[in-house]
């Protein structure tokens, strides 16, 4: 048995958790001070390097500021002028600590100008930046990031849209993908997520399903399902912080037991239509294979033939296997589909028609070597078959 229309349902859960104590904390909360200096020179290997600064003062309860700062974050790149401008963002990440934004009109790549992003804690800031807005312009003249304004909410809802892309099957290609969305019959979709300040959590139920097992011939790697959020708009006041893509994987259910490892036992034999071949003229070869399976399900079953040189294959007799030919390593080589699985207790018996040519260059004999090839443990069957050469009448 091979379940394959079993359906699969996706759960996608965005939620954010306000903390107990926001409301409280925010009702004490003790002004910071960040100033940007964005002129400030670095010592970088004993030379001076110009790449500014923010320096964050920290306010303490019936205390003054210190004379030196709490914390010190140096821009990224030279004559950057990290610091130009900084803004306070809100509490976009909704742990109850104030995020920052800092321009640096001319970082980045050709100085065409960055915005760092930096979360809030209970020490100040974080110390690398949760990310960094690179400048849409052409130009390094546009001066991207000289000023800023933030702690907007565009559309009031408390939070902004999102867009979240799902991804079945994700390792393979387009056209091989194994599972399908019900409801639109395709392996990917694209579709807009809102989290409501005053619930916290979007959810959304999809439903995927397994093409019929004919369709399928890969029924043993991992089905990978990913899942990517972004802003839908990136004009928004916001960032997304934390895990932003997620991978989750199952599996086909194989007739192999509760272990789902298929243990197949295959038998090979094989013997040639007629005892000789003659020199002098081409002739037709008939092999007559046999193949049975006393073990678990064998998938992927494969019967190769490596023939002799000037030999080709023509075709099946008997029950019929699909075969193709093909080059391997500047030999001939024929491959037979045997069944995917091909299961407990399957038999078949064919016969392989092949035309062979300049006998007179071989010494004694021809040989057919024939070889199956199966999963889920890989093992080779070898099996060679030979005719001796008799003078042509």
């Amino acid at each position: 048995m091979f379940k394959l229309r079993h359906f699969l349902i996706i759960i996608i859960c965005l939620s954010v958790c306000l903390p107990a104590c926001l409301s409280a904390c925010l009702s004490v909360s003790l002004d910071d001070v960040i100033i940007g200096a964005p002129l400030y020179m670095d010592r970088v290997k004993e030379q001076l390097q110009e790449r500014g600064q923010v320096v964050v003062y920290l306010q303490r309860r019936h205390a003054p500021f210190l004379s030196r700062p709490d914390q010190s974050l140096t821009g990224f790149s030279l004559y950057g002028r990290f610091g130009s401008a900084v803004v306070a963002l809100g509490d976009m990440d909704m742990d109850g600590y104030q995020d920052v934004a800092v321009g640096a009109p001319w970082s980045g790549d050709g100085g065409r100008g960055q915005v760092f992003v930096y979360l809030g804690n209970s020490n100040g800031l974080s110390a690398m930046p949760s990310q960094v807005i690179d400048s849409p312009l052409p130009s390094n003249r546009a001066a991207f990031g000289f000023t800023l304004r933030g702690g907007a909410d565009i559309d009031g809802n408390g939070y902004p849209e999102l867009w979240a892309e799902l991804q079945l099957d994700k390792m393979k290609q387009p056209m091989a993908r194994r599972t399908l969305l019900l409801s639109s019959n395709q392996p990917q979709e694209t579709f807009k997520l809102s989290i409501r300040k005053e619930v916290g959590v979007a959810c959304v139920n999809k439903t995927a399903y397994l093409r019929s097992e004919a369709e399928v011939r890969d029924k043993l790697s991992p089905i990978f399902i990913t899942a990517n959020i972004s802003l839908l708009n990136t004009t928004q006041h916001a960032v997304l912080h934390g895990h932003t893509y997620a991978v989750a994987q199952t599996r086909i259910i194989l007739d192999c037991g509760d272990d789902n490892l298929c243990v197949p036992d295959l038998r090979l034999s094989a013997e040639a239509a007629s005892h000789s071949v003659f020199v002098g003229e081409d002739q037709s070869v008939l092999l007559w294979v046999s193949a049975e399976n006393r073990g678990e399900g064998a998938y992927e079953a494969e019967l190769f033939i490596h023939v002799p040189p000037h030999t080709h294959y023509q075709s099946t007799q008997g029950q019929r296997l699909v075969c193709v030919q093909r080059k391997e390593n500047h030999t001939v080589v024929v491959t037979c589909d045997l069944g995917n699985p091909m299961r407990q207790g399957d038999k078949l018996k064919t016969g392989l028609l092949f035309s062979v040519g300049r006998l007179e260059e071989v010494e004694s004999h021809i040989c057919f070597k024939l070889r199956v090839r199966r999963y889920v443990i890989p093992t080779c069957l070898l099996l060679s078959t030979c005719l001796p050469l008799s003078p042509c009448l």
